[in-house]
């Protein structure tokens, strides 16, 4: 009730995405997650970013958007942190609810539109100088490349996004990456090095309070 009278009350677009954004991710948490997706979808277009509605449209963005990912592995040198700055509030917020729309696509709706909106985030991210959010889409690409299946590019974002999370200091998310490279570990059948990643991420993640993230570290145990 309170996230829908400070939608009601927002100012602008942008504070209105934040807090829609918000719904949906408390949405996510609370196992809603078609209203979780709808929300989030909502905050993603308030903020001016296209979300294609057409199967057909959505696969012909992907290709485009795996490209660029193509294009970003192949010539790292030319692409990543190009703009030598960091990002924004606004293109901040855009990668964050990037990456929560792509974790409620994951459960309910196809996997090229959750891989889509995954790329765009994680094209988005390599333009930018370290941060929580550039970390996040790293950190992202672990579970995304159990899908494929190439767990061994997925064991070397988590690597790289854990390294930038313990540059930053940032407990939560060394926590939420050994959770996702637990997951990545699991697909590649490491059975040992995932429960070991994930006995580490269940401790931190209980440090910084957040229980959610927690039991799913644990449920990878």
């Amino acid at each position: 009730v309170a996230l829908d009278e400070a939608a009601r009350l927002a100012d602008n677009e942008f504070d209105r995405a934040q807090v829609v954004g918000k719904q949906g991710e408390l949405a996510f948490k609370r196992g809603d997650m078609e209203t979780a997706t709808v929300k989030l979808e909502e905050s993603i277009r308030g903020l001016g970013a296209y979300v294609p509605r057409s199967g057909f449209v959505m696969f012909g963005m992907f290709v485009y958007e795996f490209l660029v990912q193509v294009a970003h592995t192949l010539v790292p040198g030319f692409f990543l942190e190009r703009k030598k700055r960091l990002p924004d509030a606004k293109e901040r917020l855009r990668m964050h609810l990037g990456s929560r729309y792509a974790q409620a696509c994951w459960f309910t709706r196809s996997k090229i539109r959750c891989m889509w909106t995954h790329f765009r985030s994680l094209n988005l991210a390599e333009e930018f100088l370290p941060c929580r959010e550039v970390a996040q889409a790293l950190s992202d690409h672990s579970p995304a490349m159990s899908l494929v299946p190439w767990p061994s590019r997925g064991i070397r974002y988590a690597e790289r996004s854990l390294q930038m999370r313990r540059d930053l200091k940032d407990t939560w998310g060394q926590g939420q990456t050994l959770h996702y490279y637990g997951i990545v570990l699991y697909a590649a059948g490491r059975f040992k090095e995932c429960i070991e990643k994930c006995r580490e991420a269940v401790r931190l993640l209980e440090q910084t309070g957040d229980h959610w993230e927690m039991n799913m570290a644990r449920y990878q145990i």
